[in-house]
Order: C-alpha cells, then sequence, then structure tokens
C-alpha cells in the first residue's frame, strides 16, 4: 500500500521513494517510448517553478494501471520494457536476489503473468536459473518467499533514495512538538499569525521558561509550506561550523552548497531558519553570531528567520518579540498535575509551596512533578527539595527563589537519586552534542546492565529529548540546561570517574568510525556511509575537542587522530574543504604535540588536498607554514614523505608545476620505501593506505605533467595511479583518475579512448554521487564527440545522470555569476566550456527536453539581471562578454529543447526553431566559433540528431560568412523527417 503522507505535489526523488523504485525508472515512466513498449500510457508531470513535479494521485493511478492487466486475456504477452529490466538490475546489482549467484541470472514473475497478465516491476524478480527452476518447476520456492525477498529490494531501494536526498530534511527539521501545552495560549497564536506572515521573530526568556515549545507548536500548527530549517546552536563550535551546517542542510543530490550560494539558495526554498539556543553558542561571544543572523537577513529576501535567545540581542531587528514570563497560576498546576496526576489527592498547603517555588517555571514544574511521582507525594519531594537546597531555604526573608535556582535546586534532588549507571548514561550524552541513536543506547550501552531501564528512569526524570529520523529510528539528546548542569556535576562529583567516561565515549566513537571504514567502501554504499558521517559530524568534530583538552592523554589523541583522517572522504565528497582543512589542521597539531609525527605529517597533506580544493591561497600558505612547523621538530624530513607530498600539493595550487613534480616524485620514492620495508608484512590495512598514498602522490605527479604539456608521462603517471588505489579510496579516487588519463588521450589525439574514459569516468562519479566531477567529465565528453561520434555511449546517458549534471552546473553557474559579486573572467569562461560542452552531449540525445527549464530559469535569474546591471553602470563592461556568451548558451539549450518537443508532437521541427538556430550562428561571436567551435557543433546537430545531410560545418561557415557580407543564400536542410529551405536575411 502506498503512503506519501499529506503532500499533493512530489519531486521526482519523493516520488521514487513513494512508488519504491529508482528516479531513473520514474522518469523512464514519463516518456512515451515507455508508453509504446507497455501498451499503456506514460506517467504525467506538471511543471511548475521550472521544476518537474509528480502529482499524488496521478502516481496512485499509474500504479494501479501497472498493478492491473496489460493485455487482453487473448492478446499476446508483450516484452518487459527496457526500462524496468533496467531497474531490476540495478535493484538486484545484477546478480540472483535469492543466493547472490552471478551466472545465470534471469527476470521472473513472483505471480505468474497468467495470473496478473502485468510486468509491474513490483511483481518481477532477477533470481538465477536454479532458483527458477526451483519457483516455476519443482515450486519448492514459493511466491510468498520471493515476495518477501522482493520487498526487502524495495525497501532497500527506498532506504537507499532516503539516505541520499532526504538526510538533509531530516538532520535540520524541526523537533518534534509535545503532545500537550499548557497556558501561553495568545503568545501561541500571536506567534502563528507572524510566522504565516513571513514575519522575523525573537523568542526570549530564561533557561527551561519554553521558548523551543512555543515555537515548535506554533510552526505545527501554522503548516507553512515552508522549508524550515532548525539549526541546535549548541552543536557547533564556532562560527565554521554553523556556515557548513548551512552548506550542508542546502545541499543538492549529496553535494554541499557553496558558501557564495547560501543567501540566494535560502531565498530559493523559501526557508524559514530557525536558531535555537543562540545563548548557548561556544563562539566566545553572543556578538560575532548576531553578526550572521544580520548578514543572513540583509542578503536574503525571502527567507524568515526565528530565533529563541535568553540573551539580548541588538544588532538584528527582528519584526516581532516575544519575551516568555512564568506560567500563569492555572497553566502552572494543570502542568504539575500532567506531570503528577495525583496532586489533586495530596496536601493542598505543600502543593502551594511547591508552585511557590517553581515560580511559574515549565521545566522546574515537570522536573518538581516528576519528583513528586518519585518520592510519593508532593510534601515528601518538596522535603527532599528543601534538604538539597540547605541554608538557601531559610535564607530570611526569601518568599521564592529565581527560576535559575529552583532548576537547579529540582535538578540537584533528581540527580542524588539516579544509580551510577544512570548518572554515567548522562555523562556519556554530555558529551555528545549530536547525541546518540536511540536504540544504540537502550542496547549497546556498556555501563549499565539493564540501559533501557537507565533511558527508562531518565525519561521519567525529564533529563532526556528524542528527535525523531524516520518512522523507525530517533536520537536521543540531553536538553541544553539538563547538559550544563550534568557538565559541571560530572567533573566535579568524581574526576576520575567522568574520565574514564570521556575515554570510553571516545572509544566508542573510533570503533564505529573504524567500523563504518571497513565495511562500507563500495561506490553503491558511499551516499549511506556520508549521511552517517553528517549525523554524526559534531559528535567526531567534538573528539578533538576533547583531545585539545586532555594533552597528556595519548590515548584519546591517537582516537581523535584516526577520526579526523577519516572524515577526510566525507569533506572531499561533501565539498566541504574549509572546513575539513580546519579539522585536518586541529588534528595534526594534536599529532604534534603528541609527538606522533608520523600522523600529523599524514594530517598535513590531508589539510593542503582540501586547502587546495578550497581554491582559498591563504590556506595553502597556512599550510605551508604547518610543513615547516613539522620539520622543524625532526632530524630528517625526508624520512617522511606526506611532508613532501603537501609541498607537492601546494606547489601545484600555486602553479609551479615543476617543483610540484619534484615533490610528487620524493613523496613517491618515500611511499614505495614504506611499502618495502613496513612494519608488519601481515598489516593489511597499512599496505593498503602505502598504495593509496603511492597512488596521491601518481596523481600529483601525473597533472604537473600534465600542465607541462607532457602528455604521455602524464597518462604513464595516471595509469599506475589505478594500479595502486584501494579500498574506501577506489569510488573517490577511480573516476578522478580515469578523467586524468583521458584529458591526456585527448591531448594525444586518441579522441575514441578519450570519449570512452570520460565516460567510465561519469559512471562512477554518477554512483557516488560527486555531481560537481560528474558535470565535469560531462562537458568534457561533448568535445570529444566533435571528433568522434559514439553511438552507443549516448544510448546510456539516462535521465537522471543528465538531470544530475545539469544541477552542478545550475550551482555553479549562480555561484560564478553571482549578482553580488565582480566576474571572474577565468572562471566565467570555465563555466561557459563545460555547460557548451553539455550542449554538445545531451542534444545528440531525448534528453535535451531538460534544458528549457534550467536554461529559463537561469537566463531570468542571472544573465538578464547581469544585463541590467552593466546597463546601469553597476558593473565593468568587461563583465558583458561572458553575460553575452552565456545568455547566448541558454537561448540555444531553449531551443534544442523545443526541437524536441517539436519532433514529439508534430513529429518534425519547427520552422522557427530551426530558423532561431541559424540566426544565433549567424550573429554569434567570432570567438564563439573560432574557441568554441559553434558551427562544428552545429553540424553534428544537424547530421545526427536530425539526419540533414547537406548541412556539414563548411557549407554552415559559408552560410554565416554570406550572411555577414550581406550575400543571399539557401540552405536546404532534407532528412527523413522533414524538408526546410533556410535563407538569409
Amino acid at each position: 500500500m502506498l503512503d506519501g503522507g499529506t503532500k499533493k505535489f512530489l519531486t521526482p526523488n519523493e516520488a521514487a521513494i513513494y512508488l519504491g523504485v529508482t528516479t531513473e525508472l520514474i522518469f523512464q515512466f514519463t516518456k512515451q517510448n515507455f508508453a509504446k513498449a507497455s501498451g499503456l500510457r506514460n506517467l504525467k508531470t506538471i511543471e511548475r517553478d521550472g521544476k518537474t513535479w509528480f502529482e499524488k494521485n496521478e502516481l496512485i493511478a499509474f500504479d494501479d494501471l501497472l498493478s492491473g492487466p496489460w493485455t487482453a486475456p487473448n492478446e499476446p504477452r508483450p516484452g518487459i520494457p527496457k526500462a524496468i529490466l533496467d531497474h531490476l538490475r540495478a535493484e538486484s546489482l545484477n546478480q540472483c536476489a535469492r543466493c547472490g549467484s552471478g551466472a545465470g541470472v534471469d527476470t521472473a514473475h513472483i505471480l505468474s503473468w497468467a495470473t496478473t497478465r502485468s510486468h509491474h516491476p513490483n511483481n518481477l524478480i532477477r533470481i538465477c536459473s536454479n532458483c527458477h527452476r526451483e519457483h516455476d518447476s519443482h515450486q519448492s520456492l514459493s511466491s510468498a518467499e520471493l515476495q518477501n525477498i522482493k520487498n526487502t529490494l524495495v525497501e532497500r531501494t527506498r532506504y537507499r533514495l532516503t539516505a541520499k536526498f532526504a538526510k538533509n530534511f531530516d538532520t535540520f527539521r524541526p523537533p518534534r512538538c509535545a503532545n500537550k501545552f499548557f497556558g501561553r495560549k495568545n503568545d501561541l497564536q500571536n506567534l502563528i499569525d507572524k510566522i504565516q506572515l513571513n514575519e522575523s521573530a525573537v523568542i526570549s526568556g530564561v533557561g527551561g521558561i519554553g521558548k523551543s515549545e512555543l515555537l515548535k507548536q506554533a510552526l505545527w500548527k501554522s503548516n507553512i509550506e515552508r522549508r524550515v530549517l532548525w539549526f541546535n546552536v549548541e552543536q557547533f563550535a564556532d562560527i565554521e561550523d554553523l556556515m557548513v551546517a548551512f552548506q550542508t542542510a542546502l545541499s543538492e543530490d549529496g553535494s554541499a552548497c557553496d558558501k557564495e550560494a547560501i543567501f540566494s539558495r535560502l531565498d530559493d526554498i523559501r526557508a524559514c531558519v530557525v536558531f535555537d539556543g543562540i545563548e548557548q553558542n561556544s563562539f566566545g561571544q553572543i556578538e560575532t553570531f548576531e553578526d550572521i543572523i544580520f548578514k543572513i537577513s540583509e542578503s536574503t529576501y525571502r527567507t524568515q528567520i526565528i530565533i529563541t535567545s535568553q540573551a539580548k540581542l541588538y544588532r538584528f531587528r527582528s519584526d516581532s518579540y516575544f519575551e516568555l514570563h512564568e506560567l500563569d497560576d492555572l497553566s502552572s498546576r494543570s502542568l504539575l498535575k500532567h506531570s503528577f496526576p495525583h496532586t489533586d489527592e495530596v496536601d493542598y498547603v505543600a502543593t502551594d509551596k511547591l508552585l511557590a517555588l517553581c515560580d511559574g517555571h515549565p521545566l522546574v514544574i515537570q522536573f518538581a512533578g516528576a519528583l513528586a511521582s518519585y518520592y510519593g507525594g508532593v510534601a515528601k519531594a518538596l522535603a527532599a527539595i528543601e534538604e538539597h537546597g540547605g541554608e538557601a531555604f531559610r535564607y530570611p526573608g526569601r518568599h521564592h527563589y529565581d527560576r535559575k535556582t529552583s532548576l537547579n535546586l529540582c535538578l540537584d534532588t533528581a540527580y542524588s537519586t539516579l544509580s551510577v549507571d544512570c548518572k554515567k548514561l548522562l555523562w556519556t550524552l554530555a558529551l555528545a552534542p549530536a547525541g546518540f541513536l536511540t536504540d544504540h543506547l537502550e542496547s549497546n550501552f556498556r555501563y549499565s546492565s539493564s540501559p533501557a531501564d537507565s533511558m527508562a528512569t531518565l525519561r521519567r526524570w525529564h533529563f532526556l529529548s528524542s528527535t525523531s529520523i524516520n518512522e523507525r529510528l530517533s536520537r536521543t539528546i540531553l536538553l541544553s540546561p539538563v547538559r550544563q548542569f550534568v557538565m559541571s556535576r560530572a567533573k566535579f562529583e568524581d574526576a576520575e570517574e567522568f574520565e574514564e567516561v570521556v575515554r570510553e565515549t571516545v572509544r566508542e566513537f573510533g570503533v564505529m568510525v573504524a567500523v563504518w571504514e571497513i565495511n562500507y567502501d563500495s561506490p553503491e554504499e558511499l551516499s549511506y556511509i556520508m549521511s552517517r558521517y553528517e549525523m554524526e559530524l559534531a559528535n567526531l568534530v567534538g573528539t578533538l575537542k576533547l583531545a585539545k583538552e586532555r594533552d597528556r592523554d595519548q590515548e584519546i589523541a591517537k582516537i581523535a587522530v584516526s577520526i579526523a583522517r577519516s572524515l577526510m572522504r566525507y569533506f572531499f565528497v561533501s565539498r566541504l574543504p574549509e572546513q575539513g582543512a580546519k579539522v585536518m589542521f586541529d588534528a595534526a597539531n594534536i599529532a604534534l604535540r603528541s609527538s606522533n609525527i608520523i600522523e600529523a605529517s599524514s594530517l598535513c597533506a590531508q589539510f593542503m588536498a582540501l586547502a587546495a580544493r578550497s581554491q582559498d591561497d591563504s590556506l595553502t600558505v597556512t599550510g605551508i607554514k604547518l610543513v615547516e612547523k613539522i620539520e622543524s621538530s625532526i632530524e630528517s624530513p625526508r624520512s617522511f614523505p606526506d611532508l613532501a607530498m603537501a609541498q607537492a600539493i601546494a606547489a601545484q595550487r600555486l602553479g609551479d608545476f615543476r617543483s610540484s613534480e619534484k615533490h610528487a616524485r620524493l613523496a613517491l620514492e618515500g611511499y614505495r620505501s614504506h611499502l618495502s620495508y613496513r612494519s608488519s608484512p601481515n598489516d593489511t590495512e597499512e599496505c593498503e593506505d602505502t598504495h593509496n598514498n603511492i597512488a596521491d602522490a601518481l596523481r600529483i605527479a601525473g597533472f604537473s605533467l600534465l600542465s607541462q604539456k607532457r602528455y604521455q608521462e602524464a597518462k604513464t603517471a595516471y595509469c599506475h595511479a589505478l594500479d595502486h588505489e584501494r579500498g574506501a579510496s577506489i569510488p573517490v579516487n577511480r573516476g578522478q583518475t580515469l578523467h586524468q588519463i583521458a584529458n591526456c588521450e585527448a591531448y594525444l589525439g586518441n579522441h575514441e579512448s578519450a570519449s570512452k574514459l570520460y565516460f567510465e569516468a561519469i559512471k562512477i562519479f554518477h554512483s557516488v554521487h560527486m555531481e560537481e566531477y560528474l558535470s565535469n567529465a560531462v562537458g568534457e565528453l561533448g568535445y570529444t564527440f566533435l571528433e568522434t561520434y559514439i553511438p552507443e555511449i549516448l544510448n546510456h546517458l539516462d535521465t537522471n545522470l543528465v538531470d544530475h549534471a545539469l544541477s552542478d552546473i545550475r550551482s555553479d553557474i549562480l555561484n560564478t555569476f553571482a549578482l553580488n559579486k565582480p566576474l571572474n573572467h577565468q572562471f566565467c569562461i570555465g563555466i561557459i566550456r563545460k555547460l557548451f560542452g553539455t550542449i554538445i552531449l545531451i542534444s545528440l540525445t531525448r534528453q535535451s527536453e531538460q534544458f528549457r527549464p534550467i536554461c529559463t530559469d537561469l537566463a531570468n535569474s542571472t544573465t538578464r539581471e547581469l544585463a541590467k546591471q552593466i546597463e546601469h553602470g553597476d558593473r565593468s563592461p568587461d563583465e558583458a562578454f561572458p553575460v553575452m556568451i552565456l545568455d547566448m548558451l541558454f537561448h540555444i539549450g531553449v531551443l534544442v529543447s523545443q526541437a524536441e518537443v517539436d519532433a514529439l508532437e508534430t513529429g518534425q521541427i519547427a520552422h522557427e526553431t530551426l530558423d532561431s538556430l541559424m540566426k544565433i550562428a549567424c550573429t554569434a561571436h567570432d570567438w564563439a566559433h573560432e574557441v568554441m567551435r559553434f558551427t562544428d557543433w552545429l553540424s553534428l546537430y544537424f547530421e545526427k540528431r536530425w539526419s540533414f545531410r547537406t548541412a556539414d560545418s563548411k557549407r554552415i561557415k559559408q552560410f554565416i560568412f554570406n550572411y555577414k557580407e550581406g550575400v543571399p543564400d539557401h540552405i536546404e536542410l532534407i532528412s527523413t523527417i522533414s524538408k526546410f529551405r533556410l535563407s538569409t536575411i
């Protein structure tokens, strides 16, 4: 049964999750080819805001259609459409879904064709010939068993889609609100009104007064369509971590949003940004954080900002302010009764005294109710609190306590009742800013013989808060005021025991990361492991803070450094080089203080690789200083090839390719020496690391040689690098290596070989969701098609792959042609080359329809606005050229898309479409023809896509020349589709 929630319109990814199939198959369902192959109809879509949407009712109807009979009883059985067969192969990893055999695998019906007359993908499964015989002939493999296997496959598909596309929403969505809410009716309704009016708001009040709960209730009841991004400020160590969280929350298809695009992306999704508990920041001064909020406010137009804070804000001017005070008496009594249902049965004098102590503070009232429940009555609870309050309760003239004092009294009283197991569980949670998976705590917490009971105890005391991830999983964290209290008590109550809990918690994080690195190193599993790293990132980075605070603890330092090294893959793939460099820098210094020079050198090389990826020269300079610092502490720097590697990367970044080659060769020599004389011949992990280091050095050498135009030598270096790639490095690095070999082949004139290598790289980049590299390879592959045409490559460019490439190009264009900064001419030309290479390639396929929405949207949001700025004198006239060329490419993209629509709807291309293409060719700048090779593409496009036999490049160039000279001319375009006569004007 389908279950898609309450949303009426779904994105392609949501639609795929809804049906339990891949996004590739969803898009294939929309094609006329699928309707023709199945004898049914295609899936209908809705175009809105330049994007493709799927109506839920249409998905249900289409799924019912697929489930029903595809033919009448007396009609012959049709073949299974290729789109479904491709999906089944991907779903089963091209092996038997039952036994895992890779031989003789075929497609089988779970319920027979005779029974269903349906090729619904959920009624089909890939099994080997032996299992097929068991099912069909021997009937020892029942349909029910096959259906159970199929259900597992479908859920695995859904899980992978969810991990890839929905993880950011899960990570940053608002926590669940409480089932019951007491008092503050006016505040709640006013806040709902402000949210619905898209106004900003600041909610202030003391800790635990109910600021966050009021906001959660209001967001839930306001039912806004905005995307809510909820940031728990306490989880971020500094401003950089917070900005990285924005990049992650706004990521598309697994790649972090570029820093420069954060503000435009917030506006694109009409975000409601919540900063919860900004006074809990670790940034030193709240003014620094307020500057960030002010910048977001000033740099966005449609983004809503809501803040909860105990501290006053002076720079950020909100549309509305809510200062929460104590609950009124009636609401306080209702909340106490909710926490302790027997309130009405006890001493009213004691109840009044307890409520006076609580002073209308919701969190204090909840703790007071829990104390009453624990001690068996309000009077006994009050006595326990008074006992813990000591002299404070007998202070002359004291009628009631401030809310912070009352909260600490209740927390201290509750804490005193806890067992050692419960206290250690609290300490562990206090050390984890991102909390833990609830299932893990309830089943694996080592300090308790019954961790589930310990969890239940802490829940009853209101120490814990749970955040739902999905229907099955949740994370448990400590409430902010509780976390501060627990940390202060743990450090001074039993320092030795607390330090052991710190070590054990760090060990647990270290083991978790080690398990991930060992068990999830295939391309298919990369998206899952990236989502897990993202979920635990605050905890993992927190181990570095714990290590820095404990200079003499070698074990914690060693584990923290190991965790940092493993995070390299996450930062690299997720396009978060600045934060990654910061982590590697801190880890290198921890290793250096621990006299672990080998680890410090390795982390220094990783720092430099991320610094180079960030294109921030100041980071490269910092890396060079780090190299010098490490070298000054050792006698023989040549014994540490990682330092040579760091220097090679720095030289490459600074454009000194001869120096880069020299240091890369030194690193290569050192790594090979380590491989020959490694300390433990049986240490597979150490051997694997060394092989990957050799591969890294060879890639750096290859790039340096390529940049010196020594193409054959570069190709040899890259080919050797392929031989040394091992384990988890393969999915990340292999595609890049193949891409560079393809570059060498292209420069050497081996265009067919280059095309095939680019395509191999594209498939890898697509499978590991490295869209940045995917779009680069797609663009380069397009240019090779001007030299050699390979139709079998075009047949494998599916909709999902093209969509991801275009999505990355869109992000690059928005970043490079941003409205709020000067244009970098070199970057602009790079993006123009990438976009036109993509147009060359995709225009030769039926996927060209995808150009229209993205090109139309980008023309409206970038080139037209930039042209206005140039016209009004707000930009340099020198910026007009790249803007003009980019706008021309958008126009071309729309026209090739229109040509596909024309052919589909009428069987021929409209004369106006072809005429517009030729007019662009005739009026284009000479640079477009000479450098971009616009004319060569147009000839290829006419000949290969539309079979026009009379439009070779030479003839088109003559036509363009005659047009510019005013000489009458015409081209007659003849194909099997139609015949046109194009004349000069």
